[in-house]
């Protein structure tokens, strides 16, 4: 019945730096734009891979007197196949991590960083002995 995470949505004060990170830097692809009746950018759609995508919705400022950007947002994993191998191509694009990938308390490979408006992304390469690997074997 549960397939995966269908999108993350997120808030940008500067659509233009968010754009330039998730595309340029991260490498995600432009999937499509939804307009508001004026013709202003309602909400841009990136792709990230089948079926999952970052939705990311411009805003003057963060109003936390309005729920739907109110948020307890925490953060954004992204899964890579080798996170040597990403951590370097990524770094090279203008990423800036936190610090080196680190082995995680689950037994993922993880490496921390944030986007222009400080949402904070973890990059994770989920290994055979993980705790999500081991785990995905109880579902099946």
């Amino acid at each position: 019945m549960l397939k995966g995470i269908g999108h993350i949505a997120l808030s940008s004060t500067n659509m233009e730096k968010t754009l330039d990170f998730y595309i340029n830097k991260v490498g995600l692809k432009e999937h499509f734009k939804l307009y508001k009746e004026d013709g202003s950018l309602w909400l841009q759609y990136l792709w990230i891979a089948p079926g999952e995508y970052l939705e990311i919705y411009p805003v003057d400022k963060i109003d936390l007197t309005n729920d739907l950007n109110a948020s307890l947002y925490r953060h954004m994993s992204i899964t890579v196949d080798n996170m040597e191998k990403a951590y370097a191509e990524l770094s090279a694009r203008g990423v800036i991590f936190k610090g080196p990938p680190t082995k995680g308390k689950c037994g993922a490979i993880q490496a921390w960083t944030s986007d222009p408006d400080g949402n904070p992304i973890e990059f994770m390469e989920l290994t055979s002995e993980c705790m999500q690997m081991q785990n995905e074997r109880n579902h099946k």
